[in-house]
């Protein structure tokens, strides 16, 4: 296709006044007038940008690295991202907004912006407090932050500074005002302007005065008009001073200017007009001002017609039309139409590239299209939705996007190598348009209140600003003339065209241009013409007269563009010149360049503009790999030796590898293929970093203390740091110029790359060796640990959990990525999302570096690198070790090329402190010679030292040194994988080296003698202690030490390095303490305090001990609130909760010491018991303080009258409550209350046992329970005694006693039995522990925590955990031998004793509902106050809190509504009304609360988040059989609710929280239970039961079941339980109780007031344990419920039903039905009203549809959308329609008149074509729409054709026909809906009914009536398979929505009507009296989809053959009849001709 616009003329190279700036061409085109002040800071803030000068950038850009502000501002970052306040640094120092933060989107590429976010979804934290607000009250002109941050930025008025708003909310400028033109659209601007009545005169803007007070004399305007400068003058005096016209009045002359001047302010005098300057310049493009006139100019390419407008010369301009599917050309001066393409969719928006003859379009879906002739028309982007426009920038060839969802301006390469996001926060962009001659991009923004705007930014997204405020107007098609550099958009409110520049001034409109009620779809601006369109037809109008429109094109246009070569002129800026950026390149108004490069996701933007892949380079065995990840990955070989590479680092500038070997020789790899070298390092090397700038190499000795460097200059090897501690872990940052280090114990080391001292990067130690990974990109740590993943800002200096559990491990770190090993794959995942990204096969992992650079190149053997690489040379290396009475024993060895050299090795044991001297035990010579064959290794034997004490001792040796000799080869110019050399540092005066003298390590213990393969590492020995922090390697006499030790200078002896600057020397020569006042000296240093040791200040208290007394680490710890005190010797923590709390936490009592009364607020009052109670609680007649303080010194009026239900004090005059009568507590203060009280008489209860005397009653597992419980003790007089244990001897009277005690000679039993006997008898037993003689015989004891044998000698382990049960531990237990240990959960600490876990962090509250107020309780301080309050006349009853959200929720009786209040802020809401409920409870995983209505029998949830609207959004999770469920409680982590049912037979139950599932998990030995807790950490439940007076608890699995019977149990409301204690609310005696949760015992009353208490809680976070909450990503449309397996399921709520898609919820009209058709009537039949029990009484819930019209039906089908049903009757001679109007009005009509009866038919709901099988012999017919086009599709072969069938989406058609054999049989036949390609996919059944497709279309089912069954297979034939069998008596059939509905016929002619699920086996039915003939099923999304002919049917489009559910190629409607396979012309109908409509 050739190109359609005309070519670029050479004029355009004329075009030279386009080269202006843009801005400058403005001020030319339409003058000076008023221009936008520079953006302030504020004014950037507003638009979420920083301040750069006078423009803004996006906040991103601060402190990046990169000056994009001219002055350099955006890089001034002394304090955090330049100090701004609205800007939040990320964990990585990167900048974005702090509007950002906890947004939901993570946008720090670390993620760390919504990381410990304490707002929920939809909530924003106020900076700097844990205050969270709605998002919507952002910008709400309320100050809902402290500081006001949610107002600050926000438009403070609803228009733009100089703008004016109307009554109508419509934005005008405030000129405008009074100008005679209605331009806010309802008058009201001209309104305000109403004439003066005569006699009266204007001024001071609108006010009238009388005509008689102009020129009195005095000044009654304000602005002085009434007395002007011509006030009694003449015209006929020297023209009354005026400058041009005079007019006389009474008062003086009034002076007046001809055109083109204007008066000036004195009255008289006239001034020119600069028409140029007006707000609309009177000229199109150029205009020049003259004095008293003006001049108009035109652009090159352009001519003046009418002296103002400019006009193209050559007349050509084009307008590029969408109309329907095609793309044509539109000539706008001959209106000739062209078609260029088609685009297979109507598009929505179209742009033409004219430079690259490319277009892009966009379909009605909102995907991008492009077609470039000669490659076809392809998709752009397919991830890329719901774009709403588009726009090209034709400098560059990028398209630019605007998108709804998400919400975000976009821009990408034109051939689909990428996009970036260039506006993706705080936008809602339409109508994108770009002006790339002024890097600007132009849209509408829909932001928040309705606030819409055009809005403008560079094309990098900087610069951001509103232009101006058009809310109301509804703007369309935002168009950009770039000549006039003016914006024009339609404004369909006033029904104008509004315009302004580009730099928001110069605001006019053109008003009444469109006609009224139209809706235009766009405009288009070019040469002073208007172009829009309103979808019926193209209309144009010139700027000059806008109402005189022309009809261009009568067509449905969806859109347009013009097209002219000056529409896109060409290049003017250098700026995004080719090669200048790899990828994308956005044109920028800020920057300095004018341009800034972007990279597509998953690629890096490199210094030079190019984008660089993820390079991940990893070794796998002997081979190392590389694969690149950007777009998409890619996995390459590198290269293979045939030993195993730990990959160290990669030096990607220079092309080199490091790595090293299994003996920990350093090596590298130049290039690839490369030759891999040996480094000299004299130290076996772990661990190796490369210093990217100067290619220096960083090492880590397997010493694990020596830190050394290589200079890449000389490859000079020296030791730049020694260690203290042995470092687990090294990094180097190459960026920043540091090191890094890990070692166990101690904080993160760093240290220069120059050297130095290191000092502490943070403050923590390292826990220990666990995977860790630096990300020098996000210049922070990451390791994962039990507490899951972590990282480490080194920016910030604090750590933070990236994920709570984390167990992949950690091995590499690129952000935003991180990356894992597990043994057989690499896996990479997204740092912010923790999402998978990648896995690659991988096994066996040894290194992995992961960078962003140029790729490694391949490097010449003969050449070298770049890296300076001297040469092997040919050493000799001579080891030698000085020894006493022996001679040297040497070892000669030939080397081969490929051979490696060794010293020897040693494997050292422990030393006391010791001077030790090298000796050998060995006097012979030894001789050990040996040919290396390559690849092979020498290795000299290894010494192994003993153990010595401070002494002078002699190391036993097995061998002495060796001499060794290596030749390497010169470099030749091919090199082999095997080929290893050696780099030595460079010399010129000698070949021979010594090594560096180092202690020595091995990895496993050597022998003398090897095998000559096995691998050996080189060990040299330890220098001695070095005297400066980096130090170069000097010759010393080779001595090898033990691990631990050091060598002195002399070599004749090791020393501990723990000995080392002690004070003492240790050294013959001393050398252990040179050098060590020096470090004394140093400023900070710390004296040990024993010795004369020092430390450096960096070493003090850094958790590790260097001094050898300790002292450094002594006095170092500071209290924080998780360690306030630190007690028993120091060993442990305790919380500051838990000081003073009254229960010692330490052994020694240090947390309950010296405690004083905690001060209390102003708000409290203080008692004496040293509470703090709320003062409103102070004489309200309730004991708040333990000692009643808070009511002494209240003044009692007298005489006192007490309320009913309360009784009067005798003599102190309170008032109590009846129920406080003798109920065992004091409460008057004369104790009159517990005075003269009757015993309680009656028996025990069933579960109590009777003290002796008195009448006390107790629960009978405290019988001998070793604890005395009856007063008189009688609960443990007659009990037997308890038997002693294995270690334990029983004396006489019941005792035990130590078996070390008997026979000892004394009498230590009461009764002697202990002694005598045979206690002289010698033992002489076998006893597995110890044996005893004892007065009966020796016996064999065990110790404690075993148990002897059956045999009498052996010992068995007792399981504690086991046979204590949960008297063991509190939570969790663990057995071992002898002992056992206890642990706690998350949030619990583990007290003194071992055994009991408490509650760690906040303390923990209960809140307490009594009467109208919530109180809130401290368990450890005792603190109370009022946490809210309600109407004295309301209840507060059952209540709950949320931790998430800050809210305590309850329910308000009074109003039937469950309310909120935030404990923050004290706002009040309603969560929902109209409900009645006895309990509520928090869900507070997957965010919904729960509640029952005992009265209903049901079980109900909402959403946490609702908010009360008048419509109930409440589900019912659990309704029928419930009998009068009462107290609830949830258990989400295991997505379980437990019940109480006090009805009639009372339970407990259990059930998933959706209500899929329940069962009974209690239901013997209730009363009435009405109070439950849930004990989490136990997982047990516990009820208190009102009728019977127990407490009783149980296993969640309902075992273990565990009943007390307690007095004081007599009316419980609500209980909870904290660590080892029950609470519950007591009605009846109006009080809070406790007591211990396991016995019962302990009872203590916390509370007692004048009201009944009921709700009650208690508040920790301990206790809502945090998981992920699966419904974040189910997506359910209104409710989701937890289940089991940690799911969750959508629910609905009431009058809205669950769709097939079981996540999106439906009105019941819109939901799944089944139609049954009698032969007279229609009935609808919801499936969800489908009865779940067999045998229901008539038809269920229906809408009946009487046919009074019709006949006998035989056949019917049902358009959902249209809610139109089509019929056939017997006799007819047509197919009805009848349209059911909401099931209220009817409309009939006739569908399509036939021929004979029709006995199928079935509806294409795509199309909307009608297909029917009818006449005799059977044909199959298809007629479009209202009946046109009918045709005969197949009339062959259909003998007893019936059950048409239609799959639309899949363009497929099937039918029955019957076998015309002799044996009775139908064949399931299918053809394509244009009647070709006819086929027979089953010929098996006999006699098939109820056809229908099933699924996505792929799958036919039918019933067979004949053999009973349903039946289904593929539309290829294949899968057969019976759905159901067994069916006697079947007729019907129907499936769909996951359904199966049959009918079946008994013998006596009764019908029923079954029901079932698919893949369920169970059925039910009900009955139906009515002869049924037909039954379908039906769903919105049952006919959903599209086909080749659902938008295209203009005439009859029976859709090809397609894949299924695909679109297929519709058939063209004009084509004649016969010219389908298949088809016949059928009788010819009313009708349009065929043809183009």
């Amino acid at each position: 296709m050739g190109r359609p616009p005309p070519p670029l003329r050479l004029l355009l190279a004329l075009f030279s006044i386009l080269l202006l700036p843009p801005l400058l061409l403005t001020g030319i085109t339409a003058g000076a007038g008023t221009r936008r002040a520079p953006p302030t800071g504020s004014t950037c803030a507003a638009s979420r940008q920083a301040a750069c000068g006078a423009s803004c950038i996006p906040v991103p850009w601060l402190c990046d690295g990169e000056q994009q502000c001219p002055d350099g501002t955006d890089e001034q970052c002394d304090v955090a991202c330049g100090g701004d306040p609205h800007v939040w640094q990320c964990d990585d120092g990167r900048c974005v907004s702090s509007s950002w933060r906890c947004d939901g989107a993570a946008d720090c590429l670390d993620g760390s912006d919504e990381q410990d976010c304490v707002c929920g979804p939809k909530k924003v934290q106020c900076p700097g407090t844990h205050h969270c607000i709605p998002h919507w009250e952002l910008c709400d002109r309320h100050q809902d932050c402290e500081d006001g941050w949610d107002e600050e930025g926000c438009p403070q008025q609803p228009c733009l500074p100089g703008q004016w708003q109307c009554r109508n909310r419509v934005c005008i400028m405030a000129e405008w005002k009074c100008n005679g033109i209605d331009d806010c659209g309802d008058s009201s601007d001209e309104d305000v302007c109403a004439p003066c009545p005569p006699g009266m005169v204007r001024c001071d803007e609108g006010k009238c005065i009388l005509e008689s007070l102009m020129c009195n004399d005095e000044d009654d305007c304000l602005d002085g008009t009434d007395e002007p400068s011509t006030c009694g003058r003449s015209c006929f005096v020297r023209n009354g001073g005026c400058a041009e016209t005079c007019t006389d009045t009474h008062w003086g002359v009034q002076c007046s200017c001809g055109a083109g001047w204007v008066l000036q302010a004195d009255g008289q005098s006239c001034a020119d007009v600069d028409e140029c300057s007006l707000e609309y310049s009177p000229c199109s493009q150029l205009c020049s001002n003259t004095p008293g006139t003006f001049s108009c100019a035109c652009l090159q390419g352009y001519t003046l017609w009418h002296g103002t407008t400019c006009e193209v010369a050559d007349n050509a301009t084009q307008i590029l039309v969408a109309v329907g599917q095609d793309l044509a050309l539109l000539d706008v001066r001959t209106q000739a139409y062209r078609p260029l393409l088609s685009s297979e969719t109507e598009p929505r928006a179209v742009v033409y590239d004219l430079l690259r003859e490319t277009y892009y379009w966009l379909t009605e879906e909102g995907e991008l299209r492009t077609h470039l002739p000669g490659k076809g028309t392809r998709p752009l982007y397919a991830d890329v939705e719901e774009v709403n426009s588009i726009s090209v920038d034709w400098f560059t060839g990028q398209l630019y996007w605007a998108s709804s969802h998400p919400a975000a301006i976009c821009a990408g390469l034109g051939d689909g190598r990428g996009y970036v996001t260039v506006l993706g926060k705080d936008v809602a962009p339409e109508q994108l348009t770009v002006h790339p001659a002024a890097r600007s991009l132009y849209w509408v923004n829909r932001g928040q209140r309705g606030r819409t705007v055009i809005a403008a930014a560079g094309m990098d997204g900087s610069n951001r600003r509103e232009l101006t405020v058009v809310s109301m107007e509804e703007p369309v098609g935002l168009s950009l003339d770039h000549v006039a550099g003016r914006l024009y958009w339609i404004s369909e409110y006033k029904e104008s065209i509004e315009t302004l520049r580009v730099d928001g001034s110069g605001r006019h409109s053109f008003p009444a241009v469109l006609r009224s009620h139209t809706e235009p779809l766009g405009l288009a601006v070019f040469e002073s013409r208007f172009f829009w369109t309103d979808g019926t037809e193209l209309v144009s109008a010139t700027q000059a007269s806008p109402q005189e429109h022309a009809v261009l094109l009568r067509a449905p246009v969806s859109a347009f563009t013009v097209l002219h070569e000056l529409q896109q002129p060409p290049r003017d800026t250098a700026a995004c010149a080719p090669g200048l950026c790899s990828h994308l390149c956005l044109l920028s108004p800020v920057h300095p360049r004018g341009y800034k490069c972007a990279c597509p996701e998953g690629l890096f933007l490199l210094p030079s503009g190019k984008c660089a892949e993820l390079s991940i380079m990893y070794a796998s065995g002997k081979a190392i790999s590389l694969v690149q990840v950007g777009p998409g990955a890619r996995s390459k070989w590198v290269q293979e030796w045939q030993e195993p590479l730990h990959l160290q680092d990669v030096d990607w500038q220079r092309s080199v590898l490091y790595g090293t070997d299994d003996r920990g020789t350093l090596l590298r790899v130049v290039g690839h293929p490369g030759r891999r070298e040996a480094i000299a390092t004299g130290l076996p090397v772990c661990s190796a970093r490369v210093d990217i700038h100067s290619g220096d190499l960083y090492w880590l000795a397997c010493n694990r203390r020596d830190i050394g460097v290589i200079q890449a200059s000389d490859m000079s090897p020296r030791i730049l740091h020694r260690a203290r501690s042995s470092i687990q872990h090294l990094f180097l940052d190459w960026q920043r110029g540091a090191l890094y280090w890990l070692a166990r114990g101690q904080p993160l080391q760093q240290l220069s790359l120059a050297g130095g001292a290191p000092w502490d990067a943070w403050n923590e130690t390292w826990p220990g060796d666990l995977p860790v990974a630096m990300d020098s990109r996000a210049f922070s740590l990451l390791w994962s640990s039990a507490l899951g993943l972590r990282a480490l800002s080194l920016t910030k200096r604090q750590a933070v959990t990236l994920a709570p559990s984390w167990s992949h491990g950690l091995v590499a770190a690129f952000e935003p990525y991180l990356v894992s090993a597990n043994g057989t794959a690499l896996l990479l995942w997204d740092r912010r999302t923790l999402a998978l990204v990648l896995s690659i096969p991988a096994a066996g992992v040894q290194g992995v570096v992961a960078f962003v650079g140029s790729e490694l190149q391949a490097v010449p053997p003969s050449k070298g690198s770049d890296l300076p690489l001297p040469p092997p040379v040919t050493t000799t290396t001579r080891t030698t070790t000085s020894t006493t009475a022996a001679r040297p024993t040497t070892s000669t060895t030939r080397s081969t090329p490929s051979k490696t050299t060794t010293a020897p090795s040693t494997t050292p044991a422990p030393t006391s402190k010791a001077t030790t001297t090298p000796t050998t035990t060995a006097a012979r010579p030894t001789t050990s010679t040996t040919r290396s064959t390559p690849s092979k290794t020498t290795t000299a034997p290894s010494t192994t030292p003993a153990p010595t004490s401070k002494a002078t001792t002699t190391p036993t040796t097995t061998s002495q040194s060796t001499s060794t000799k290596t030749t390497p080869v010169p470099t030749t110019a091919r090199t082999t994988p095997t080929k290893t050399t050696t780099v030595q540092p460079a010399t010129t005066s000698t070949t021979t080296t010594w090594p560096l003298p180092t202690k020595t390590t091995a990895p496993r213990p050597t022998t003398t003698t090897q095998r000559p393969t096995s691998p050996a590492r080189v060990v040299p020995p330890t220098p001695a202690l070095p005297s400066s922090p980096a130090h170069p390697l000097t010759p010393v006499l080779h001595l090898s030490c033990p691990r631990t030790h050091v060598p002195c200078r002399d070599g004749t002896e090791c020393v501990d390095q723990e000995y080392l600057c002690d004070g003492e020397k240790d050294c013959a020569d001393g050398s252990d303490e040179d050098g060590c006042a020096q470090l004394c000296d140093t400023p900070g240093a710390f004296h040990c305090v024993s010795g004369a040791a020092c430390v450096g200040a960096g070493e003090r208290c850094d958790g590790v001990p260097q001094c050898p007394d300790a002292s450094d680490e002594t006095g170092c710890w500071s209290p924080t609130q998780e360690c306030a005190l630190r007690c028993d010797a120091a060993t442990r923590c305790i919380p500051e909760s838990w000081l003073c709390d009254g229960h010692a936490d330490c052994l020694d009592h240090a947390d309950e010491q010296g405690c004083v009364p905690k001060k209390c607020s102003p708000a409290e009052f203080p008692c004496r018991s040293g509470q703090c109670v709320a003062l409103a609680l102070r004489c309200d007649g309730d004991r708040d303080c333990r000692d009643g303080s808070d009511e002494e010194g209240c003044a009692v009026p007298r005489p006192l009258l007490c309320r009913t239900g309360e009784v009067a004090c005798p003599r102190s005059g309170e008032c109590v409550p009846e129920a406080w009568r003798c109920d065992g507590a004091a409460d008057c203060g004369d104790g009159t209350d517990e005075q003269g009280c009757p015993w309680e008489e009656g028996l025990c209860g069933d579960r109590q046992w009777g003290c002796s005397h008195g009448h006390e009653c107790i629960p009978d597992v405290w019988r001998c329970d070793g604890e005395s419980d009856c007063t008189d003790g009688s609960d443990e007089a007659g009990c037997q005694p308890a038997p002693c244990q294995s270690h334990e001897y029983p004396c006489g009277l019941g005792a035990c006693l130590n078996a070390s005690l008997v026979c000892d000679g004394r009498q230590d039993c009461a009764d002697g039995s202990d002694e005598a006997g045979k206690c002289s008898v010698p033992c002489q037993r076998s006893c597995a522990h110890l044996c005893y003689p004892s007065p009966q015989g020796p016996r064999c004891w065990c110790d404690l925590g075993y148990r002897l044998a059956k045999d009498g000698l052996s010992c068995m382990d007792i399981d504690e955990c086991t046979e204590r049960g949960k008297g063991a531990c509190s939570q969790t237990c663990l057995n071992a031998l002898g002992s056992y240990s206890c642990g706690c959960l998350p949030g619990y600490l583990l007290e003194p004793d071992g055994r009991v876990c408490k509650l760690a962090g906040p303390e923990p509250m209960l809140l307490v509902a009594v009467q109208s107020e919530v109180l809130s309780y401290g368990l450890r301080s005792g603190r109370e106050e009022v946490l809210l309050t309600t109407d004295k006349d309301r209840v507060v009853f059952s209540l709950d809190y949320d931790l998430v959200e800050r809210k305590v929720f309850w329910m308000d009786l009074a109003t039937e509504s469950i309310r909120w209040q935030d404990l923050d802020l004290g706002k009040k809401g309603t969560l929902v009304k109209g409900v009645r409920s006895d309990c509520i409870a928090v869900d507070w995983l997957g965010r919904n609360l729960y509640w029952t209505d005992g009265a209903a029998g049901q079980v109900l949830a909402t959403r946490l988040g609702a908010a009360w609207r008048g419509i109930p959004e409440y589900t019912v999770v659990m309704d029928g059989d419930l009998d009068r469920p009462h107290s609830l409680v949830l258990q989400p982590l295991a997505g379980l609710l437990y019940w109480s049912e006090v009805g009639s037979h009372p339970r407990l139950m259990e059930a998933t929280m959706d209500g899929s599932w329940r069962h009974v998990l209690l239901a013997q030995g209730l009363g009435w239970p009405t109070a439950l807790a849930l004990d989490l950490p136990m997982w047990r439940i516990f009820w208190l039961d009102e009728k019977l007076g127990i407490v009783g608890s149980a296993h969640l699995d309902g075992t273990s079941v565990k009943v007390l019977q307690l007095g004081w149990v007599r009316s419980p409301f609500a209980a909870a339980v904290c660590e080892g204690q029950l609470y519950w609310s007591e009605r009846k005696s109006w009080s809070v109780q406790q007591v211990d949760k396991a016995s019962g015992k302990n009872r203590t009353v916390l509370l007692k007031r004048h009201g009944q208490p009921h709700g009650l809680q208690v508040m920790h976070p301990a206790l809502r344990p945090v998981a992920p909450n699966p419904c974040v990503t189910r997506g359910c449309s209104h409710l989701c419920l937890l289940s089991a397996r940690h799911a969750g399921q959508c629910r609905c709520p009431a009058g809205l039903t669950l769709a097939a898609d079981e996540t999106t919820c439906l009105p019941l009209r819109d939901s799944a039905f089944a139609l049954l058709v009698s032969p007279a009537a229609v009935a609808q039949v919801y499936l969800k009203d489908l009865p779940a029990t067999a045998g229901s009484q008539g038809l269920p819930p229906h809408r009946a549809l009487p046919l009074a019209k019709v006949g006998r039906l035989t056949a019917i089908d049902y358009a959902v959308k249209d809610k139109s049903l089509y019929f056939a009757e017997v006799g007819s001679d047509s197919i009805g329609l009848l349209r059911l109007k909401d099931w209220g009005r009817l409309s009939w009509k006739q569908a399509v008149a036939v021929e004979g009866t029709v006995t199928s038919l079935a509806l294409d709901w795509l199309s909307g074509n009608l297909y029917w099988i009818g006449g005799q012999p059977p044909s199959i017919h298809v007629a479009a729409p209202g009946g046109r086009w009918a045709l005969v599709l197949l009339s062959k072969g259909l003998q007893g054709a019936a059950w048409l069938a239609l799959c639309p989406r899949a363009s497929t058609m099937c039918f029955v026909t019957v076998d015309g054999s002799r044996r009775p049989s139908a064949a399931v036949e299918c053809v394509a809906m244009d009647g070709t390609g006819r086929r027979t996919i089953w010929r098996r059944a006999r006699a098939p009914t109820g056809l229908t497709f099933g699924g996505a279309g792929t799958r036919l089912y039918w019933a067979d009536p004949e053999r009973g069954t349903i039946s289904s297979v593929e539309l290829d034939g294949s899968h057969f398979r019976v759905v159901r069998e067994g069916l006697h008596g079947l007729s019907l059939f129907a499936i769909g929505e996951g359904f199966l509905l049959w009918s079946t016929t008994s013998t006596n002619g009764s019908s029923k009507i079954w029901h079932s699920r698919l893949e369920h086996a169970k059925s039910w039915w009900f009955p139906m009296e009515q002869e049924l003939v037909a039954m379908k099923i039906y769903s919105q999304f049952s006919q959903e989809g599209t086909n080749g002919c659902a938008k295209s049917n203009w005439g009859l489009c029976p859709a090809l053959p397609a894949q299924p559910c695909r679109a297929a190629v519709p058939l063209l409607p004009w084509l004649p009849p016969g010219a389908w396979g298949g088809m016949h012309a059928g009788p010819a109908l009313p009708g349009p001709t065929p043809g183009l409509p």
